[in-house]
């Protein structure tokens, strides 16, 4: 699988810019600061580059054209279909928070739209539909065949109630999801080699999920005015599939007319995370197949989904933070490893960086009324002692909690003793928290492990929960380096393979600080820890960078950014490839640039550390403003800004 990653243009480092209250200087990158990195100033200039869509469509492009400027601009008329991969009941990475976020606020500015996504039936998480009567059913054309399939309603929650229309149909999205049954992209019989290869069973599902697309909203009885918000590049493909249906008769409707009437099609990335296709298996969706249907965009080859179905969009391609859509054509990260065969297309194409709003609940306030007005006054007691209160709940939690796969444990004591009961932890000792999938080469776990080796022994406590997608022998290697660890430094480290379940919010709201060594972060969940009163340990990049450094500006709240300074000996295009090429443990620690991310990493815990044990009221002060970060982040401003990109995609 194509991937993509970090920022390491314009790197933060620690000689020179601002100075924090603890004496600590910073150079601040001018773009991260940036507010708000308007759409309407990204697009103003844009023009649509129609060559590769006429290539592909030849004398139907008028066709294609008119209908695709039929759909309405007014709100209320036309119908956003927003399709995710992920959904309620096959959770991932952020997506589905974007799915939950973003269409209720849709709905809330007067939008009609809804959500659609497979239903992935082999999960432990999914919903049994056994009882439910479908939709609609419908065939779909498909590999040279006629594929039945159905559609379902399913409600999730209740306020707000959030409907999905799952797409189920034999054969098609049966992956088990992997090591903890989880997971929508992986399967637990199906190794790297043959994840990544064009007889991936995820690319199959996906060609097949966005030739469905166009079949299930007629099924359901939308033809026009439609918006096409597809995400990442499971659902890209719907850039060919939509247009086809505009212009291609279908024998098996009764009408034997055009699938759609009108429709345009809107597509997000959440990751540069790309798929190798050959023409032998776009064949599955299209006869539009021959070399001349897919001509280079500037100079980049088409083999990919995304280097063959971005450049057929009527609209810049989008991203979710304003940080990572600077990093898509700046990083080398991303530009000499996860995506060099799209930056012509980048190019052509436009990138527009939209943010996200918060992932938080809406009101939620980690402090009463009373500890922060006092906190206002400069009397920290009370908020002091309501994170104490939170931090004991916690521990509690800990203490019972008994997760099978779980590696080492959490001990009480002080950094110079370290033993006994957790619930006799000295106060004064941080407990941080890092979660995410275990993602080499997006979350960091491995620099988080490296990190903690390299600190004095117990200058903290540490809660690990990173959930495993597979399960191979780099995996294994680097499971049995954080068991060496944990053996090494009783007591310290507590190391959770899977998601956490249950008391998740308690370890959010308890923890002294979250901490995000993320290699990049397209945006991040930075906000769920805040609103629960916990500060941030974070590397600046990509969302997070462009949210803690906002925050660190106009608060002063003691979240803590860091960068490593790349060494500058060498090309730093070729120390990023040789990272995210380096997978097992001792590959990886052998080269500099890792080990400059471990140490970075390692010196932001200990200042972390120092502030909180050393600086008490320095900490408090600025747990009064955590709850309002997150509320910067608006979804209204995020729908304002789409809206714009679909008035982009119909002109």
């Amino acid at each position: 699988m194509w991937k993509n990653d970090n920022q390491l243009t314009n790197p933060i480092v620690t000689d020179a810019g601002w100075t924090s209250p603890m004496g600590v200087r910073h150079q601040v990158d001018e773009f991260l600061l940036t507010s708000s990195n308007h759409v309407e100033r990204q697009v103003a200039n844009w023009q649509r580059n129609q060559e590769p869509l006429r290539a592909l469509f030849e004398e139907s492009i008028g066709e294609i054209e008119y209908r695709r400027k039929q759909v309405s601009s007014e709100v209320g008329q036309r119908l956003i279909a927003f399709l995710s991969y992920e959904n309620p009941w096959a959770k991932s990475g952020g997506i589905l928070a974007v799915a939950n976020n973003q269409v209720d606020a849709l709905i809330e500015e007067g939008e009609r739209a809804i959500r659609i996504s497979p239903y992935h039936k082999n999960l432990a998480t999914a919903f049994d539909i056994s009882s439910l009567k479908p939709e609609a059913r419908f065939t779909v054309p498909f590999d040279g065949r006629e594929v039945s399939a159905a559609v379902y309603k399913v409600s999730a929650g209740t306020s707000p109630v959030r409907d999905w229309y799952l797409i189920d149909a034999p054969g098609f999205f049966e992956l088990d999801g992997g090591e903890n049954r989880t997971e929508p992209y992986f399967d637990s019989k199906e190794g790297a080699v043959k994840r990544d290869s064009a007889d991936s069973r995820l690319l199959r599902d996906s060609l097949f999920a966005s030739k469905a697309v166009p079949y299930v909203l007629r099924a359901l009885g939308h033809r026009e005015n439609l918006i096409v918000h597809a995400n990442d590049w499971q659902f890209a493909s719907v850039a060919l599939t939509v247009n086809e249906s505009l212009v291609d008769d279908r024998s098996s409707w009764p009408s034997k007319d055009r699938v759609l009437d009108s429709a345009a099609v809107v597509l997000t990335l959440h990751n540069p995370y790309d798929h190798f296709i050959p023409p032998h298996k776009l064949q599955m969706i299209t006869n539009r197949v021959a070399d001349h249907h897919w001509p280079p965009v500037g100079d980049d080859s088409r083999s990919t989904i995304l280097s063959r179905m971005l450049p057929l969009l009527p609209d810049p391609v989008c991203t979710v933070s304003s940080g990572f859509g600077s990093e898509l054509t700046q990083s080398p990260l991303q530009t000499g490893y996860y995506a060099p065969h799209l930056q012509g297309i980048f190019r052509s194409q436009g990138v527009v960086g939209i943010n996200n709003g918060s992932f938080a609940p809406k009101n939620l306030q980690p402090f009463s009324d009373g500890a922060l007005f006092a906190a206002q006054q400069g009397n920290y007691d009370l908020i002091l002692q309501e994170k104490l209160d939170a931090r004991l709940r916690m521990i509690d939690f800990i203490s019972q909690f008994n997760a099978p796969g779980a590696i080492g444990g959490l001990q009480g004591g002080n950094a110079i003793s370290i033993g006994g009961d957790l619930r006799q932890l000295d106060n004064s000792i941080p407990v941080h928290f890092m979660y995410g999938r275990f993602d080499l080469g997006q979350k960091g776990p491995d620099i988080m492990v490296e990190a903690i080796n390299s600190i004095p022994c117990g200058h903290a406590r540490f809660v690990i929960v990173s959930w495993l997608g597979s399960s191979d022998s780099v995996v294994h290697a680097h499971l049995e380096e954080i068991e060496k660890l944990t053996q090494r430094r009783p007591g310290e480290i507590l190391f959770l393979p899977q998601k956490l379940t249950q008391g998740f919010d308690l370890v959010l709201a308890g923890s002294t600080f979250s901490v995000w060594p993320s290699i990049y972060e397209p945006f991040g969940g930075l906000s769920e820890p805040l609103s629960h009163g916990t500060p941030a340990i974070a590397r600046l990049t990509g969302g997070i960078g462009s949210q803690l450094l906002r925050q660190l500006q106009s608060t002063g709240t003691p979240l803590i950014g860091y960068h490593e300074l790349p060494n500058l000996n060498r090309d730093l295009t070729r120390q990023v490839v040789d990272l995210q090429s380096a997978q097992y443990p001792s590959d990886r620690q052998a080269l500099p640039l890792y080990q400059q991310q471990v140490m970075a990493l390692a010196w932001a815990l200990v200042m972390g550390g120092s502030l909180y044990h050393s600086f008490p009221k320095l900490y408090a002060a600025g747990l009064a403003g955590l709850a309002e970060i997150p509320k910067q982040l608006d979804w209204f401003k995020n729908v304002g800004e789409y809206r714009r990109i679909y008035q982009l995609a119909t002109r």
